[in-house]
């Protein structure tokens, strides 16, 4: 369900003022309770990296989610969270993520692939990391294009709402974009350090995820490939 027909009024400004606010607040608030207070962590480095991940989960999904619901009457049905095509939103996310994981094939060679952790670990710890890697990879996709996207698209123009998702995703890929700039080359992005083509690769990404996620109204298809991408690279690097 798209934003209702005609104008964009006050509402809908507030509704969009609000959908960002809350999403922004959530990030602030894991900035808080992580660094900020510092609260105590596990030690052991997958462990550490699971607690951090469910609280980003909770502060930049489930409390954002929660809002929109009692506030807008946005269920997470509504937002992508739903079986809706499915099976179709599966396929064609694998096929957007298939160019990621070209480009990851591409880059194979760079240090920071090569020397991974998930190479190093023996098999438990392997398969531990793994999971978290990909409950974090899932969340990414819940978290923009479910909540971002979908919710935006509610009060706000398309562009508009595609427009903002795509900021938060390539924010959330500031790494890989970096790590991708090392070998994909090219010119730079002014004032950034990161690579034109590396940015291009994954604001392509980002535009036609979210072209599924309008057409299908489903998240969960495009997290699971989101997954599938995670469990293919994890893959390649314990045998590569």
């Amino acid at each position: 369900m798209s934003r209702r027909p005609g104008p964009f009024g006050p509402k809908d400004l507030l509704a969009s003022a609000g959908i960002l606010g809350i999403f922004v607040l959530g990030v602030f608030l894991t900035w808080v309770v992580i660094v900020a207070w510092g609260i105590p962590l596990p030690k052991h480095p997958i462990a550490q990296k699971f607690a951090t991940t469910a609280i980003q989960t909770a502060l930049t999904i489930a409390l954002p989610y929660a809002v929109v619901h009692f506030w807008l009457g946005l269920t997470p049905a509504m937002l992508g969270l739903n079986r809706r095509r499915l099976g179709v939103t599966f396929g064609l996310g694998c096929a957007i993520y298939a160019l990621a994981m070209l480009g990851f094939l591409h880059c194979g060679s760079d240090p920071l692939i090569a020397r991974h952790p998930v190479r190093f670990l023996e098999p438990g710890n392997a398969l531990l990391l793994t999971l978290v890697m990909s409950i974090h990879a899932a969340t990414t996709d819940v978290a923009t294009r479910g909540f971002i996207l979908l919710a935006l698209a509610h009060h706000s123009p398309s562009w508009f709402a595609i427009l903002m998702q795509n900021v938060v995703w390539l924010y959330g890929h500031v790494y890989e974009i970096q790590l991708f700039t090392n070998c994909l080359g090219g010119p730079q992005v002014p004032f950034t350090g990161m690579g034109l083509w590396a940015v291009g690769l994954f604001a392509a990404l980002g535009v036609l995820g979210d072209l599924i996620a309008f057409r299908t109204r489903n998240v969960w298809g495009l997290a699971l490939a989101h997954v599938a991408l995670n469990l293919a690279m994890v893959t390649y690097i314990r045998f590569m």
